[in-house]
């Protein structure tokens, strides 16, 4: 299931990105702390009151665990496509090859087409993250061009355009 953040969402949140290796083939694959887990919590959570969509939380239907996070926003990291809306996904380990990640995706997507103008999603991952590459083809994304940044190295760039969209 997907909903809006809570405050009570912050324990998990900050659990997933203390993982070293959920975060491994994330930005530079720094894990966080408390501190920067709150502050980027808090910038989702801002995120949606600026542009009325967002990242959403993932939560198991059978005992509301959270399952981390999936939606569409903006990227910080990538200043020349910081007016890209972006879909992106993140899952404790233990929610790992269970599906939730495209099922998320999936809903996601849908909903950012349904409710925006905007004519595409991008989605980037590093070249070694396998499942995420699965993920986007899952969604209809394809692999368009490779981004170089200056500390985290290449990046592909995957995207789905409007017209190519079908929904579930």
């Amino acid at each position: 299931m997907l909903r809006r953040w809570t405050d009570d969402d912050l324990d998990g949140y900050a659990a997933m990105n203390a993982d070293p290796e959920v975060m491994r083939l994330i930005g530079d694959g720094h894990v966080h702390d408390r501190a920067e887990a709150a502050a980027s919590l808090a910038r989702i959570r801002r995120d949606w009151d600026e542009h009325r969509f967002g990242r959403w939380v993932i939560e198991r239907r059978s005992d509301r665990a959270f399952a981390g996070f999936c939606g569409a926003g903006f990227l910080k990291a990538f200043p020349e496509l910081s007016g890209e809306p972006e879909i992106g996904w993140r899952l404790p380990r233990a929610f790992w090859g269970l599906g939730y990640a495209t099922e998320a995706a999936v809903a996601s997507r849908d909903d950012f087409f349904r409710t925006t103008a905007y004519d595409h999603l991008i989605s980037l991952s590093q070249p070694a993250n396998y499942a995420s590459h699965r993920v986007m083809a899952k969604i209809g994304m394809h692999r368009v061009e490779d981004v170089v940044h200056p500390t985290i190295g290449t990046v592909f760039r995957h995207r789905l355009d409007r017209m190519d969209w079908r929904p579930a």
